[in-house]
């Protein structure tokens, strides 16, 4: 396949020509072309079997633990908007990075760490004293260092994938990084 063909239009004829001639002989498709695409079909394909038995298993647990509605807007809002966000940056810069499939994988590690970040703000909370605008002002600023410096260290790590060589994992390095700002902002 040359540089200038898409690939899934010419595994799609070759596949169309296969289907002609079975009946001849028996044959089918290799290469690593067809294998990458295999790949990121099955990883759509079973992302989007997944992800919704992951959300609805995360709601179950916070509202199981916490005994309310609450916790759901405080850990999974916040998720939510930095994901769009993160999307939509990696898509805008789609000239300087490769978008493939697998920039799906992002959102269970974004999903993970938001509600964690969420979850210590919600917790703290609970401890607090006096009216509900004091105890979030207080749970926000005592838990905020602790945040801030997770989402650092977390995101710097990620960053770390931006220095190989495989345009992919620079994708998702990138992404993770600017998804983990976009959390704790």
């Amino acid at each position: 396949i040359t540089r200038d063909a898409d690939p899934v239009v010419m595994i799609r004829k070759a596949r169309e020509m296969i289907k002609k001639e079975q009946h001849v002989t028996e044959m089918s498709l290799t290469g690593p072309v067809v294998v990458i695409q295999d790949i990121q079909d099955r990883t759509i394909e079973e992302f989007i079997k997944v992800m919704p038995v992951i959300v609805a298993i995360l709601v179950f647990t916070l509202i199981y633990f916490h005994r309310t509605w609450k916790v759901i807007l405080v850990t999974l809002l916040p998720v939510v908007c930095a994901m769009g966000m993160m999307y939509g940056i990696v898509g805008y810069m789609a000239d300087v990075f490769v978008i493939t499939p697998q920039i799906v994988l992002l959102a269970p590690v974004i999903l993970a760490l938001g509600v964690s970040y969420g979850l210590y703000i919600a917790n703290r909370f609970e401890d607090e004293k006096g009216e509900d605008l004091e105890r979030v002002v207080n749970s926000v600023r005592v838990m905020n260092a602790a945040i801030l410096l997770s989402a650092a260290t977390t995101g710097t790590g990620f960053a770390s994938l931006m220095v190989g060589t495989l345009p992919p994992v620079v994708t998702i390095g990138f992404g993770l990084s600017v998804g983990i700002l976009l959390l704790y902002i």
